[in-house]
């Protein structure tokens, strides 16, 4: 039916407190305020908006962008990774313009501040997302035979921006070697038995890696890399360890 327009200008209204909000606390922030705990825990249940089904496309183009300078703020303040997290896995990549990538590529670029460990902890939060978004999907082997396979390839369109995510952090050799520490070790720790669709997407993820960094000196996970063994791992995961132990030979 048709809306009332008090209900329209209720919604604009929310939008652009909201928006107005994020705005005041990444200023707050920025210089130093007090009380990042308390802003990511509420800014942990604004992100629930992003959510909403009406108007989602309007309302993420309007405030992701928003959110995402805000969570730079509070990682950077209060160590705190949940309001990313929640970006993660909420924002529509058909609506986002980019942000979510300037804000990670900022994240990566900080210094540590007040102990905190930036850089880690982006990286963690961003394949966590991934590990749970893969963990949770419906692919099978199969699914992937004989298709060339791309990180995009484990996501649903929407969720892509997890894959670009994850090529942001390939991008920086610290971010990469830390994803890759991760990937190889838990691809190590599988086996025939337990080869899956979380095994082909490391092994994607650690050629991936290896491609950009084949060449560098002084890489200490390369020397992990040269552990794994292509007749541990089945199908499309055996094919795939192959290629990698061949670029790092």
């Amino acid at each position: 039916g048709v809306l009332e327009p008090s209900y329209v200008l209720g919604r604009v209204a929310a939008r652009s407190l909201v928006k107005s909000s994020c705005g005041i606390f990444v200023e707050w922030l920025a210089v130093g305020g007090a009380g990042a705990s308390d802003v990511a825990e509420s800014a942990e249940k604004w992100c629930d908006v992003l959510s909403c089904p009406k108007d989602i496309e309007e309302l993420q183009r309007e405030l992701v962008p928003s959110f995402c300078r805000l969570a730079v703020q509070i990682c950077r303040a209060s160590n705190n990774f949940q309001v990313l997290r929640q970006l993660l896995l909420k924002t529509n990549k058909e609506y986002e313009d980019g942000a979510l990538s300037r804000a990670i590529k900022t994240l990566l670029a900080m210094r540590d501040f007040q102990g905190s460990n930036i850089l880690t902890g982006t990286v963690r939060t961003i394949v966590d997302v991934a590990y749970e978004l893969v963990r949770g999907s419906n692919l099978k082997m199969e699914d992937f035979h004989q298709l060339p396979i791309g990180l995009h390839d484990f996501f649903k369109a929407k969720e892509n921006f997890v894959a670009d995510s994850i090529m942001v952090l390939i991008s920086n050799r610290q971010a990469a070697t830390e994803t890759a520490k991760i990937m190889v070790e838990n691809l190590l720790k599988r086996n025939l038995d337990s080869s899956s669709i979380l095994a082909l997407f490391e092994a994607k993820c650690i050629e991936t890696f290896c491609k950009r960094y084949s060449g560098r000196k002084g890489m200490e996970v390369m020397g992990d890399i040269q552990k794994l063994d292509s007749e541990q791992y089945n199908s499309e995961v055996h094919v795939v360890v192959e290629e990698i132990l061949a670029v790092i030979a």
